[in-house]
């Protein structure tokens, strides 16, 4: 486990390969946003992800023992097993025809265990669980951009156990933002949102409807702590 300068233990932060590729090429206030992860948690993640990794690992250029951050526990292929088997998964359904907000409906997703789609994700989920029930851990920040990955399994995970929150690369530069403002500037932040939109093709409307709505979280912070600080 991790310790900060100051002495204190660091939080768990639980992060997927998609998160990983997208903040390599990323910097806040010059400085490059994985230093920014690694100082302010203590990154783990699962085996399945160190094997993901293992195609990027070149093209990320982090000098960091990856073997290093692996959760290692016996028990997560079990926890799978309960967990992920069968379960139920949000999904949208349409727009109400009168006030044209999103509709929803549950449905039971059944997923091949031994298939490698998401499993990165189902198997950061039960680091997460283990964390926990192992005591090493009070609460857990689960940090992935996949988001058809975060819908099908993540949401329905966290729903169900109360073990943290779950964050996409564009909170954690809203936090970053919160905890160093001053040192981060609101076009730090926003030029730091707008670099990480365009990786891998995401400018689509959703990514740029998400971006808005990140870009008015972030004013609305420097609203507020230049009034604090003031």
């Amino acid at each position: 486990m991790g310790w900060k300068m100051d002495g204190t233990r660091k939080h768990l932060c639980i992060i997927d390969t998609c998160s990983l590729v997208y903040l390599r090429d990323v910097k806040v206030a010059g400085r490059p946003l994985h230093k920014w992860l690694w100082s302010e948690f203590d990154v783990q993640f699962s085996s399945v992800v160190l094997g993901e990794l293992s195609s990027f690992k070149q093209k990320l250029g982090f000098r960091y023992d990856w073997n290093d951050h692996v959760w290692v526990s016996s028990k997560i292929p079990s926890y799978e097993r309960a967990i992920f088997s069968s379960h139920q998964r949000r999904i949208e359904e349409g727009k109400c025809k009168h006030c044209r907000q999103i509709t929803w409906k549950n449905t039971t997703l059944k997923t091949d265990l031994a298939g490698t789609e998401d499993k990165g994700e189902r198997h950061n989920c039960c680091v997460a669980l283990d964390a926990i029930l192992s005591g090493k851990y009070t609460q857990v920040i689960f940090l992935s951009d996949d988001l058809r990955a975060l819908r099908d399994y993540a949401q329905y995970f966290f729903d169900i156990f109360p073990l943290g929150s779950i964050w996409t690369l564009f909170d954690f530069i809203t936090y970053l933002l919160t905890k160093y403002y001053g040192t981060i500037t609101l076009d730090d932040a926003q030029e730091a949102l707008r670099v990480i939109n365009l990786q891998d093709g995401r400018n689509s409307e959703k990514r740029s409807q998400q971006l808005s709505v990140y870009n008015r979280k972030l004013e609305r912070i420097v609203e507020v702590l230049s009034q604090i600080k003031s």
